[in-house]
């Protein structure tokens, strides 16, 4: 009987261990600790979370979206293990970076607003006057002559809600810096020509602490973008507004 006892202890032992096994297979005791900026939720958020739901159905998810240089910050401190947005000039040297595509922002105003005009004669002049309307001014992005962006513009506004500052510059508040990401952009704004910070191009793509090893979510949220978007050589980074 105690022989049997043992028996039955060990088979229910090894029952656990492969069920636990399975459920580890399967992402059941994992976490996808993620954050996505606004313009890559919305143009390859949805599909990449549901690919990668479907192949990982029991995997826990801790998904936000937050603004690019948030995500910088937190990716950093440990409150998300990736990272999925535009790639900041000065990305700390401890992320181990993948970059998947390009983004380019372009400086937007008001259709109808009262100095659109001004703008077609003298945009530099006239910018002076008017906010930069953005989610989060990295203090160290620098224009080609070596000014801060931020002295290009009146004042910035900090707005991290990406539809509130859209409907700000569309009521003629200021101006703002919209991705190409973004699709359809609002009919009621117009780009700003003409400026070498008219527009700003940037790499996007997933950043992790390389010196800590990746969860089993992360790589195989990573073998995804892989997938997608296989590494290239160059990972040049650039500022953002």
């Amino acid at each position: 009987m105690r022989l049997l006892r043992y028996a039955e202890s060990m088979l229910h032992e090894e029952r656990e261990t492969l069920a636990d096994i399975q459920r580890i297979k399967a992402g059941a005791l994992s976490t996808l600790s993620l954050s996505l900026s606004p313009s890559v939720n919305a143009r390859v958020g949805i599909d990449v979370l549901r690919e990668f739901s479907e192949r990982n159905p029991l995997t826990r998810l801790k998904v936000v979206v937050a603004p690019s240089r948030e995500i910088v910050h937190g990716v950093a401190e440990g409150r998300w293990e990736l990272g999925f947005g535009p790639f900041h000039h000065n990305m700390p040297s401890q992320f181990d970076l993948h970059p998947c595509f390009s983004e380019n922002r372009r400086l937007m105003i008001a259709r109808d607003h009262p100095l659109r005009d001004d703008l077609a004669r003298d945009a530099a002049v006239t910018l002076r006057l008017l906010p930069l309307v953005t989610s989060a001014l990295d203090d160290s992005a620098r224009r080609s002559n070596g000014e801060r962006l931020r002295d290009a513009f009146g004042s910035v506004w900090e707005v991290s809600h990406m539809e509130l500052r859209l409907a700000l510059v569309a009521d003629g508040k200021g101006v703002t810096y919209v991705s190409d990401l973004f699709t359809p952009i609002p009919e009621r704004l117009v780009a700003v020509e003409g400026l070498p910070y008219s527009s700003i191009e940037r790499q996007v793509g997933v950043y992790r602490l390389k010196h800590q090893p990746p969860s089993q979510a992360a790589m195989r949220f990573l073998a995804i973008c892989h997938e997608r978007w296989p590494r290239r050589r160059d990972s040049t980074s650039t500022a953002s507004p």
